[in-house]
């Protein structure tokens, strides 16, 4: 009989999780600064995809790039407010190594990734993306290994939904529906419009995991990002993250009335509980 193959989600911290599925690892927006407890061990063995939703201190670290000097197969998928230059990425220490290896994304694009390569899909043509630096060799690959697509954030960068190995993944980035005390109602109504226009893009299809901000600084609004996600889309398990180390919102949430028809689908995560197998 064949083994079962499990998913493996490791919390890292703040927005970062860390993804091993069947066919490759997947790792989003990781901060060495916001990162809780020890990275995990995981097989290098397998490609390595580095997801940087945009370029927030929160969501992004420079040390992502040292991970090409010992993986096997590593490629950095990153949001196009980080494009740096050649020049810049030699004066900050980034090496030819992982310069050969990294794609800028745009928002609202689909793409096709086939192992290090990343094509670009608009309408019916394929736009091979080029790295910074010139991979050495022709990378040739017939199979896709996953597609994705991105979303135009409510503040800075995107938001990427995810097909691989029969799932489809989805983390928010930070798109989400922002409220502050000082926003006027203008300014209120505009951010939900934004909101509702990138969820509707989405629509009805199947999600297996989500991560969602539920960002504890929004006072009394905290939950409206995750509770509008998930009532609008079909979202099987819903990842908390941005709490900035105050998980207690979780619960907080799931108590709340709101809550009451898909609070059974959030999980828990915390600086105790990193692991999670699906």
């Amino acid at each position: 009989m064949q083994e079962k193959k499990e998913w493996k989600i490791f919390y890292l911290g703040h927005s970062a999780f860390l993804i091993e599925c069947p066919s490759c690892t997947m790792v989003f927006d990781y901060s060495e600064d916001y990162l809780v407890g020890d990275m995990p061990i995981w097989d290098h063995k397998k490609p390595l995809y580095v997801f940087v939703s945009h370029k927030h201190q929160d969501h992004y670290s420079r040390k992502i790039f040292e991970w090409a000097k010992e993986m096997e197969s590593v490629t950095y998928l990153l949001s196009n407010d980080i494009r740096m230059s050649t020049t810049y990425m030699q004066k900050i220490g980034i090496s030819q190594t992982a310069g050969r290896h990294i794609f800028f994304l745009g928002r609202r694009k689909k793409y096709r990734v086939q192992k290090e390569i990343v094509l670009q899909i608009e309408d019916d043509t394929e736009i091979q993306l080029k790295p910074p630096y010139e991979q050495k060799e022709e990378l040739i690959s017939d199979k896709p290994v996953f597609e994705f697509e991105t979303f135009l954030s409510t503040d800075a960068g995107t938001a990427f939904l995810i097909e691989i190995d029969k799932k489809r993944i989805y983390h928010a980035g930070d798109l989400n529906w922002w409220t502050w005390k000082n926003q006027t109602k203008q300014e209120k109504e505009q951010i939900f419009s934004r909101y509702k226009e990138e969820i509707e893009r989405i629509g009805k299809r199947k999600i297996d995991l989500a991560f969602l901000p539920l960002d504890p600084r929004q006072e009394n609004d905290f939950f409206l990002g995750m509770d509008y996600f998930i009532k609008n889309t079909d979202t099987k398990m819903a990842f908390p993250m941005h709490c900035w180390n105050d998980y207690s919102v979780i619960q907080k949430l799931k108590e709340m009335e709101e809550s009451s028809s898909y609070r059974d689908r959030i999980i828990e995560v915390s600086d105790k509980q990193r692991e999670f197998y699906i």
